[in-house]
């Protein structure tokens, strides 16, 4: 009797125990939530891989396999090391692994550039593995830069708008007051000014993307009161292999917008942001020098992090660490110079020849 009942104490606890592990859930409902996981991996349009704390296979859905450029099935992947699927490299290595999760880093996976995240697998404080999801940058690129033109088409207007009104205020001043020659003087030197910085960069930029880009950041600088002064060397006649045209617009870009935003903060009066964009036979070089506050000494050597950022507002300090990453996949350099007596240069190299990318369609809003 004594032993009957040990018996099934002890088979209540082991119950108990087992229910615990799995649960409560009955063996259907096991099996359903299997199916149910399943079919949700699969239907996942990012690539997912679950690893154990080995770093070891455990599950790998179809969207994975497929920009991996996988041919075996998970079941066949399952059980093997990470590195032997997919080349080796820091993202899968290190003890920042053990320490912390990561978000959206810009990775090389079998020669396809991701944004990818890695969490951790925690189960009672003891480490059990990570999750790693992937998308093909390429594809986030391109919405991003639609996105992008958009805003870019509509500040342009705006700032068009607001210049326009300005001048209308200032033409009809002067017709108010009967100074009719220099009303016309006016209309002339305006329309003069716009014509010639139109003709410039339409006849030395072959992209109507990167002129949009460079009219728009010009227009946008003036109205902050400061002007963008482009070398005559400046020319770019061809596709670039080793960048995407959504690239190159985000490292000019953003290069204008530190420079411009850098130049309003210093003493009046402004001075004008020089430009040089050129491309040889032999290299792209980008060289944007300014007459603005400068970079602090305490982050001149992390200006190319991930949050670290030279602008005083609430900003993310994206910026430049996309400039680096474009820049360093490209196979590029990047040099940051003091422009004495104040200031800041930033000079790009980037190699002309690298590895192509698809071209990109792009549509121009009329």
């Amino acid at each position: 009797m004594l032993l009957l009942i040990a018996l099934f104490i002890f088979s209540w606890y082991f119950t108990r125990s087992i229910k615990k592990q799995i649960f409560s859930l009955e063996p259907r409902e096991i099996g359903l939530l299997v199916r149910q996981q399943k079919a949700m991996m699969e239907s996942i349009y990012e690539g997912v891989i679950v690893i154990d704390h080995h770093r070891r296979i455990e599950v790998i859905n179809h969207a994975a396999r497929s920009l991996l450029g996988l041919s075996q099935p998970a079941h066949q992947l399952r059980g093997k090391s990470i590195d032997s699927v997919i080349t080796p490299q820091p993202f899968f290595a290190g003890g920042e692994m053990f320490e912390s999760d990561t978000h959206d880093e810009l990775c090389r996976f079998n020669q396809l550039t991701v944004l990818a995240s890695r969490v951790r697998i925690m189960l009672e404080n003891a480490l059990q593995g990570w999750v790693i999801t992937f998308r093909d940058r390429d594809e986030i690129n391109s919405l991003s830069a639609q996105l992008s033109q958009v805003k870019r088409y509509v500040d342009n207007l705006r700032i068009m708008r607001h210049e326009q009104l300005n001048r209308m205020t200032t033409l009809s001043g002067l017709l108010h007051m009967g100074h009719y020659d220099e009303a016309i003087r006016y209309i002339q030197a305006q329309s003069e000014h716009a014509q010639e910085l139109l003709d410039f960069i339409s006849s030395h930029f072959n992209s109507p993307t990167l002129c949009g880009l460079l009219l728009g950041k010009a227009a946008r600088a003036r109205e902050k009161g400061v002007e963008l002064s482009f070398d005559p060397a400046c020319r770019i006649d061809r596709p670039l292999p080793s960048l995407m045209e959504s690239e190159l617009i985000s490292i000019i870009g953003n290069l204008l917008d530190n420079a411009i935003e850098a130049t309003q903060r210093a003493e009046l009066p402004h001075e004008p942001v020089e430009i040089l964009i050129q491309l040889n036979a032999r290299e792209l070089m980008i060289e944007v020098a300014d007459r603005g506050v400068g970079i602090r000494p305490e982050i001149r050597e992390h200006i190319f992090e991930r949050g670290v950022t030279t602008k005083t507002r609430g900003d993310h300090g994206i910026g430049l660490y996309l400039i680096e990453r474009y820049v360093t996949q490209a196979g590029g350099t990047i040099e940051v110079a003091d422009n004495a007596p104040r200031g800041a240069i930033f000079t790009l190299f980037i190699p002309a020849s690298g590895p192509a990318h698809p071209q990109e369609e792009t549509h121009y809003a009329s």
